[in-house]
């Protein structure tokens, strides 16, 4: 699905599960995989818009932590956790220069 977005980074919580996840996209991409604390997650978020305004940035996380990403991200708290057995979440979060951010929750 991401073969032909041009990603600026691949980021992953340091779990097994997760970085298995990322390895493929990173690997055909050239990129490393930079793990992040989940803990930490509005921190995160605001080093993400400091540091990738106007990139593309994959994140893989875990059915708690992700949507929690997403809703920091974005400024909001519409995004609940999902079933920690539902393995076919994503969501694209577009935070635009003027305007608000925007989180689109899709399925696979």
């Amino acid at each position: 699905m991401l073969e032909r977005v041009d990603l600026d980074a691949v980021y992953s919580s340091p779990t097994k599960r997760t970085e298995m996840t990322a390895t493929p996209t990173a690997a055909h991409h050239d990129l490393q995989i930079i793990n992040y604390d989940p803990s930490l997650l509005q921190g995160f978020a605001k080093d993400l818009k400091r540091l990738y305004h106007g990139k593309t940035v994959l994140i893989v996380g875990h059915s708690n932590t992700t949507p929690a990403l997403a809703n920091y991200l974005a400024g909001t708290d519409e995004h609940p956790r999902f079933h920690e057995l539902d393995y076919s979440n994503y969501y694209v979060v577009t935070i635009p220069r003027i305007g608000k951010p925007r989180v689109l929750k899709m399925r696979f």
